[in-house]
């Protein structure tokens, strides 16, 4: 996670945009109406355990082209979540999720 991160904001992104998204939003002309927080434990039968999935492959195979992590500890980690997909007791708590309800003034 920390690799990733640090190649995001490399390129200039931030993971963490929620944060500021509300005095964006009201410099940009919006009335921010609403905000809450989001998160969840999902199991792999979940349709939003994909998520962190797909985070894990993608994530993985982009930081051996950046560099970051070898192919085989590429490997490793996209395994290792695939044998913790089969645990039976197998749980995620995913990344909070900012929601935001704006409307321009």
């Amino acid at each position: 996670m920390e690799r990733v991160i640090a190649s995001w904001r490399e390129e200039g992104g931030e993971p963490d945009v929620g944060a500021d998204l509300a005095g964006d939003l009201a410099e940009s002309g919006f009335e921010v109406l609403e905000m809450s927080l989001h998160t969840d434990a999902v199991t792999p039968a979940d349709r939003l355990w994909q998520w962190p999935r797909r985070y894990v492959e993608v994530g993985a195979a982009r930081l051996v082209e950046l560099g970051r992590r070898t192919a085989a500890e590429s490997v490793a980690l996209t395994a290792a979540f695939e044998q913790i997909e089969q645990l039976a007791h197998a749980r995620m708590i995913l990344p909070r999720v900012i929601e935001v309800i704006a409307r321009r003034r």
